[in-house]
């Protein structure tokens, strides 16, 4: 390949050389797919630059549909104005982005109603699982699509705000608001009813995820269940490796879950190699009873205990971290017993806690 070649390419993009010719190529949309097109035959990179460009302009939707109202529908009108030509890669962050945490809260709500008030529910709910970075890059592609919504005239002034973007050292005040106190802890596992006891227990008082939960057997608790080992997890009703520094883990039982396991291996049928599979949880859809068919069951128990929507089941898993710090545990240890890739994503998570525990060792030093 030529000098030249390489220039045309770096200089413009969708554009390449070939028998001394120049051509481009754009995606299009065909019988609804998305199909890569290719034509040319120019002399310059220049002309094919622009013949590229007016092409792209002639295919953009100009005006939305009037029909666009609600949230959803705008969503699925963007795809077609916005994001058709972007990258792949970013047509499908921006749907999941959209279908996962924005879609299941103001979906259905018009584009007028939407306040940032809707929006700050939002970031709460994503603060605890979620890294700072994650929840500014979801807000971003949120303020794109109220961007557009202003452009097209949808409405008067984006709800997005500069606030919602979390800074740095705000992160850790949101996770401490819906964090419970130790013995408050106690007291609402102990409370909940029936097998889902000891459901929420594992994630409270051995940090276990919700896919790790469903994948216990019996044979993982050694040594009168004093020793905990996480081999598998349960996603979509089938067997998985497990998440970071999961694989192959073992780690000691907390006294008070240790009787909670003993209580449950009574009332068990003895055959049963599952803790949970099979115990009057009928799997339906999937071979396995997983964490996406328990999470509705776990908002309906959630809302009868008084806890407030914010607090998931992820979020207990978070409590039993909270735990260890509060116990005097180091944070190298924490890392461990909480199986995080990287000793920082301890950090981020608990960093109001650390500091908490700094303040009170230099009152004592002092």
């Amino acid at each position: 390949m030529s000098a030249q070649t390489k220039k045309s390419k770096l200089k413009y993009t969708g554009v390449y050389k070939k028998r001394e010719k120049y051509y481009y190529w754009l995606y299009e949309i065909e019988f609804g797919r998305r199909k890569r097109k290719t034509r040319g035959g120019f002399d310059t990179a220049k002309e094919a630059a622009e013949a590229r460009k007016a092409r792209q302009e002639s295919l953009t939707v100009k005006e939305p549909s009037p029909k666009a109202e609600t949230f959803d529908a705008w969503i699925e009108e963007l795809k077609k104005i916005f994001f058709a030509f972007k990258k792949m890669n970013t047509q499908r962050k921006f749907h999941s982005h959209m279908k996962i945490h924005a879609s299941p809260y103001i979906g259905e709500k018009y584009l007028t109603e939407i306040t940032y008030d809707d929006l700050s529910k939002i970031k709460v709910r994503m603060a605890e699982k979620y890294k700072p970075g994650t929840i500014n890059h979801i807000f971003a592609t949120l303020s794109i699509v109220f961007k557009q919504a202003v452009k097209h005239g949808k409405i008067k002034k984006s709800p997005v705000d500069k606030d919602l973007f979390i800074k740095e050292g705000e992160e850790e005040s949101i996770l401490a608001k819906i964090l419970l106190p130790k013995d408050e802890l106690y007291a609402v596992v102990d409370s909940v009813p029936g097998i889902e006891k000891y459901i929420w227990a594992l994630a409270a008082f051995a940090g276990a995820r919700a896919g790790e939960v469903f994948g216990f057997r019996w044979r993982d608790f050694e040594d009168n269940f004093r020793l905990i080992s996480f081999l598998r997890q349960i996603q979509r009703g089938q067997i998985t490796s497990l998440k970071g520094k999961s694989l192959y883990h073992h780690m000691a039982v907390m006294p008070h879950l240790q009787e909670i396991l003993k209580e449950w291996r009574a009332e068990c049928d003895p055959n049963n190699p599952w803790l949970f599979q099979g115990h009057g949880l009928k799997a339906r859809k999937y071979k396995f009873y997983c964490s996406s068919s328990y999470i509705p069951r776990f908002a309906l128990t959630r809302t009868k205990l008084g806890l407030p929507a914010e607090y998931t089941f992820h979020t207990l898993r978070h409590n039993f971290g909270s735990i260890l710090l509060e116990d005097g545990l180091m944070l190298t240890r924490v890392s461990e017993w909480m199986r995080h890739k990287n000793i920082s994503t301890t950090e981020d998570y608990y960093k109001h806690l650390i500091k908490e525990n700094l303040q009170e060792d230099l009152w004592t030093f002092q």
